[in-house]
């Protein structure tokens, strides 16, 4: 099954085939983002919302709705869940991430992004979360809220990012004419690290005698 959005406030779900098979009316402006929960059985959808304005909602595959979102933010730009459905990803127009449960209670805020934030990605084990921003940066969060690590220097913003099946590549769409694949798998970094130290302990003329065999036996 497939489900679009529109910004007539329509939320369209199709069968493989392009058979048009249920209209749900989502009543949120300027609609820009749907998605199925992992196990398939609701859908979720976010656009212009604002102070006591529904910027979010769940439906069932009926169309009957189950919550609703209220004042998250101005906009939310693309949702996410985690792997076992139970933690909804805002990206959000004021800067940040906001980490809900399917009840709507929000549970973390993460805060450390400087333009809006336009998209984001769970890793297949739900553990880690890159968001893109306006700021050029893409940001790995753990579930706690901690910022992991920043890849900064994207020119003129990040419009999308998305990891692999297997979660060892990052994609990342810029807004002029950038697209960039990340290796996210840590043994090869690790191993890359390791070639740059001891190519450097070997032949740098800064290094102690003794310091050379640093990296030996790792």
């Amino acid at each position: 099954m497939l489900a679009t959005a529109n910004l007539d406030k329509m939320i369209k779900l199709w069968n493989t085939n392009g058979q048009l098979l249920r209209v749900i009316v989502s009543g949120i402006d300027g609609l820009r983002s749907v998605t199925f929960s992992p196990d398939g059985k609701t859908i979720t959808a976010a656009g212009f919302g604002g102070q006591n304005r529904v910027v979010m909602k769940i439906w069932n595959l009926e169309g009957e709705e189950l919550a609703k979102f209220e004042g998250l933010c101005d906009v939310v730009k693309k949702i996410s869940f985690s792997a076992d459905g139970k933690i909804i990803a805002a990206a959000c127009s004021d800067n940040t991430v906001k980490l809900l449960t399917s009840e709507g209670q929000v549970v973390k805020t993460l805060r450390r992004h400087y333009g809006d934030v336009n998209s984001l990605s769970f890793t297949p084990d739900g553990q880690i979360i890159a968001s893109g921003s306006d700021d050029g940066t893409v940001k790995f969060w753990n579930l706690d809220g901690e910022e992991l690590v920043t890849l900064a220097g994207i020119r003129d913003g990040v419009m999308d990012v998305s990891f692999n099946q297997d979660g060892k590549m990052l994609g990342i769409v810029g807004r002029v004419r950038v697209a960039m694949l990340w290796n996210f798998d840590l043994d090869n970094l690790l191993a890359w690290g390791y070639d740059i130290v001891h190519d450097y302990l070997k032949h740098s003329p800064y290094i102690k005698e003794n310091d050379r065999r640093l990296c030996e036996g790792i």
